[in-house]
């Protein structure tokens, strides 16, 4: 076949160069590319073909589809580049290579957007720093008087009260109902979004709260949002590949981030944050605002958000400049996914066959994380790790098998000095945390099995490597008197020697502990804590020296937890890191005293779950036992009408009895009567109970009478 028919990079020899891309949107067979410069926001369109990796041509054939077929060199297994018309024959071939049921003989990217980077060459937001995006913040206030929901309306009855937008730099409003009807606020906020015409739209839990609630009060009104650099509405893409199965809002020509998302990458990345609430992440970034009289708390919520977003945005900014996928891609997929389509763009732009990925599909097993004490403990530094993956893969030579052009560690090590070379501007002394995003996703990549740059026994090795690096560092931290606490793949946890509590001497103890470590590890001390609770294994919580708590692991921060027991857990936890362990057992009596007086309100013991799958598919599940049924879906398929994936369901337990099966015995909040309550008091009291105990071996022991 001829060269001039094989993707734009790969026909020249040459990448394409645009400078200043903000968005992609799919046009036919077309990219529209959308740029912005000083004149503005102007786009082009770019050919595209759909395609996939493929070790046998002939494995196209069953499909009636077009095609042209492209033989790459090399002895990579998918030598065959082949490429579809559109994106529907590209579906309907897909379709037919799930159904093979051979993962090791063909790949291909899921998302139309980061084919179309792989095989042009661009990148979004080369040549733009990220101060020279438009980012409009929405945060909006609803009328909460009335918090009966309906089953399938994000808003309930909840009215939208007030809007309040900002770019952050030179304009802000906030938009109220004291003055326009709910109609008129909709339709006023969809003018200003086209007379400031952003590239990003942003917002504090964004994508979960305030989008479905405009959309759903827009279509309750019959208003049109049209945000679309064309004129169209906000619409929701449900793709199963992301993570958890969630859907995702889009608006065309625009990049909707949740800042939220952000922080809470932040959080499971960089370092524990004390919480997730907007006003406390913004008090621990130093971005709050409080006004005087705090009778904006609106206003000020949008200030906080646009200032988080500023904050945070460069870590992630930079890894879109670097890797062919866009911003949103980026936050809802593995950052792996991310490495892997640099590394693919490198081999098509070099027409070399690609490895094919493992026949193991399963990704390698980490056991990286130790827990090495448990309790309370303190006081307790933390030593940073997060580069050591890397600098093992570049000193021991560690890369996939299949990588015949040496293209891993060449691009690992650029990205390491990337790292050494991050200036201090970022988040002073956390300016470490690109670090954190950039470095772990190249040793995910071996683990993950599913790519075609994957390889587990490569990830085998660099753990054992890394395992024997850490074995060394315990063993050095013992011999100067320290005592680690726990370790997992970011770090270690020790309490110091006695007598080394200072800045200066925790400094000198962390120099000479990186002697131990390959050149590039980067230890250094990323957090000293007043105390430390290891509650098991990955599951922990940290005092830090101002007296603000950070809980780490699912036993903390589940989401399926009721609002009682986190509360309770989070203040157990609060009063033995603080050496008030003893005041826990009047705290739990005090919960289980509201909870048996019929005092709570049903929102204290409400559980809010997301409709992650569609109804075909739970029935289907469910009948073929491969899963049980679940009060989120058997709520759901009770309502009146079909549930859309992304609907939340709000529910509670009732009844009279602790052993319950809750699917059959859960209601609707909506159906909550507070004058005849139906609350089952003593299966709460028994979850609250079953939570004490668990808490009691980290609470001092009662006083014995010869004690």
């Amino acid at each position: 076949m001829p060269y001039s028919e094989l993707p734009p990079h790969t026909a020249s020899g040459s990448r394409a160069t645009v400078d200043g891309v903000v968005a992609l949107e799919p046009v036919g067979q077309f990219f529209r590319v959308f740029t912005r410069s000083e004149s503005g926001v102007t786009f082009r369109d770019h050919p595209f073909h759909p395609f996939v990796l493929l070790a046998d041509p002939a494995l196209a054939d069953a499909v009636p589809v077009a095609t042209r077929r492209h033989h790459l060199q090399g002895s990579g297994g998918l030598s065959w580049l082949v490429q579809l018309d559109s994106w529907r024959d590209w579906c309907q071939l897909r379709e037919h290579l799930q159904q093979l049921n051979r993962p090791a003989v063909w790949f291909a990217f899921p998302e139309s957007s980061q084919q179309f980077l792989v095989a042009s060459g661009i990148t979004c937001f080369k040549g733009l720093e990220p101060r020279d995006l438009k980012v409009l913040c929405i945060a909006v206030s609803v009328d909460r008087a009335d918090m009966q929901m309906p089953r399938h309306d994000p808003c309930g009855n909840a009215a939208i009260t007030a809007i309040a937008v900002s770019n952050g730099t030179d304009f802000e409003a906030v938009i109220s109902a004291d003055q326009l009807t709910e109609p008129e606020l909709l339709r006023r906020l969809t003018m200003i979004i086209q007379e400031q015409d952003p590239d990003v739209i942003t917002g504090y839990q964004l994508s979960e709260d305030e989008l479905p609630c405009l959309v759903s009060r827009a279509r309750r009104h019959g208003v049109r949002l049209e945000w679309g650099r064309n004129g169209t509405e906000p619409y929701q893409q449900h793709m199963p590949e992301h993570h958890a199965g969630r859907p995702r809002f889009e608006v065309y020509g625009r990049t909707v981030l949740d800042t939220r998302a952000l922080v809470r990458q932040y959080d499971r990345q960089v370092q524990p944050l004390p919480g997730s609430g907007l006003r406390q992440v913004a008090t621990w970034f130093g971005c709050n605002t409080s006004f005087a009289t705090d009778q904006q708390p609106l206003r000020s919520a949008v200030r906080e958000t646009v200032a988080l977003y500023q904050l945070l945005i460069p870590y992630w900014y930079r890894q879109v400049q670097l890797y062919p996928v866009s911003l949103q891609g980026l936050l809802s997929r593995t950052s792996a996914a991310a490495v892997n389509a640099l590394l693919v763009r490198e081999y098509l732009f070099r027409q070399h066959a690609v490895p094919a990925p493992a026949t193991q599909r399963k990704a390698a097993e980490y056991n990286g994380s130790q827990m090495l004490r448990r309790g309370r403990l303190g006081p307790v530094v933390h030593c940073e790790l997060s580069a050591l993956a890397a600098a093992i893969m570049l000193a021991y030579r560690i890369a996939p098998h299949g990588d015949e052009l040496g293209v891993f560690p060449t691009a690992l090590r650029s990205v390491l000095q990337l790292c050494s070379e991050q200036p201090e501007r970022l988040l002073g002394k956390q300016k470490h945390a690109a670090c954190r995003l950039l470095l772990p996703a190249w040793s995910e990549l071996l683990a993950r099995g599913q790519y075609p740059f994957s390889d587990p026994v490569a990830a085998g090795e660099l753990e054992r490597l890394r395992n024997v690096l850490v074995r060394d560092l315990l063993d050095w931290l013992r011999e100067q008197g320290a005592e680690p606490v726990a370790a997992d793949l970011q770090g270690i946890y020790f309490m110091p020697p006695a007598g080394h509590d200072g800045d200066d001497e925790i400094d000198m103890l962390i120099q000479r502990l990186a002697g131990i470590l390959p050149c590039g590890a980067d230890l250094y001390c990323s957090g000293r804590y007043q105390a430390m609770l290891v509650y098991k294994q990955n599951n922990y919580a940290l005092l830090e020296q101002g007296g603000e708590m950070v809980v780490r692991g699912s036993s903390f921060v589940s989401r399926a937890m009721e609002p009682f027991l986190r509360e309770f857990l989070l203040e157990a936890v609060r009063l033995v890191l603080v050496g008030q362990g003893e005041q826990v057992c009047r705290l739990y009596e005090a919960f289980l005293r509201r909870l048996t007086d019929h005092t709570c309100p049903v929102s204290w013991v409400t559980r809010s779950e997301t409709v992650l799958d569609t109804r075909e598919n739970y029935l289907q599940a469910v009948q073929s036992g491969k899963r049980n049924r679940a009060a989120v879906y058997e709520l759901a398929l009770a309502g009146p009408g079909a549930w859309r994936v992304g609907d939340k369901i709000r529910y509670y337990v009732s009844g009279h009895a602790k052993n319950v099966i809750v699917h059959e015995s859960c209601r609707l909040v909506a159906d909550f009567d507070p004058a005849h309550p139906d609350l089952n008091i003593p299966w709460y009291a028994e979850r609250l109970h079953q939570l004490f105990r668990r808490l009691e071996p980290f609470l001092p022991a009662e006083p014995s009478l010869f004690g």
